[in-house]
């Protein structure tokens, strides 16, 4: 029987922290020699490419992860473990830090749900009070096989609550995001918070609660209109 529970959804790049996070890995990748400074024009144009429609974000996160073919898996993981501890946790919003404590406290399930390759960010329940973490599935070799964007996002946060045997208290909920890719996660929570959100959001949802988060602590609130 499924128990009913309060679950907290948490995007993750510019919702708890700034920028895009697998920029920041593949750049540390190039630095420590991981990944080839050859391989960079062809991870631009991909990324071009995709933001044109002209492929899909899976195969251009697949050309831009494509040198973990060459990197053991041990040395994947130790990699990994590492840019999460001295890359990203240093980087993330205190605010985002203080709600995660805050809705762990208050007994919430708490799930990132992330478009980010999974290769790293499977690592952040070592570091995080986090229940799960949802994020684009990703082979050893580099490979992106589903890209947890929009209605993924959806998708397979029910198959997670589903396999869990877990009924979203959907009243009691809450879901962060800033972009408009995170509205069909967020509409499954009563209540959504727009943390710094980006200009599509705020259009389609502009009675949403809205919080501005930085990375000095300020956290500036504007409970919609």
């Amino acid at each position: 029987m499924e128990k009913l529970k309060t679950v907290s959804l948490f995007d993750f790049d510019g919702t708890m922290l700034k920028g895009d996070s697998i920029v920041e890995y593949i750049s540390l990748a190039i630095k420590e020699g991981l990944c080839p400074k050859r391989n960079v024009p062809v991870m631009l144009l991909s990324a071009l490419l995709a933001y044109g429609g002209i492929i899909s974000a899976e195969r251009a996160k697949s050309i831009s992860l494509s040198f973990l073919k060459n990197v053991d898996k041990k040395s994947q993981e130790e990699f990994a473990k590492r840019f999460i501890s001295e890359n990203i946790l240093p980087r993330l919003y205190p605010k985002a830090f203080e709600r995660l404590l805050m809705h762990r406290a208050n007994g919430d399930i708490v799930l990132i749900v992330s478009a980010s390759p999974d290769c790293y960010m499977k690592y952040l329940p070592l570091y995080l009070p986090v229940d799960g973490v949802l994020a684009s599935l990703t082979m050893d070799n580099g490979k992106v096989t589903c890209n947890f964007k929009g209605a993924e996002k959806l998708v397979r946060i029910k198959k997670w609550l589903k396999e869990n045997n877990i009924a979203m208290d959907r009243e009691n909920s809450f879901a962060y995001g800033d972009s408009s890719h995170d509205i069909l996660m967020m509409e499954l929570a009563q209540n959504p918070v727009c943390v710094n959100p980006k200009k599509a959001l705020s259009r389609a949802k502009p009675d949403w609660k809205t919080e501005y988060w930085s990375e000095n602590g300020n956290n500036i609130i504007n409970n919609g209109g």
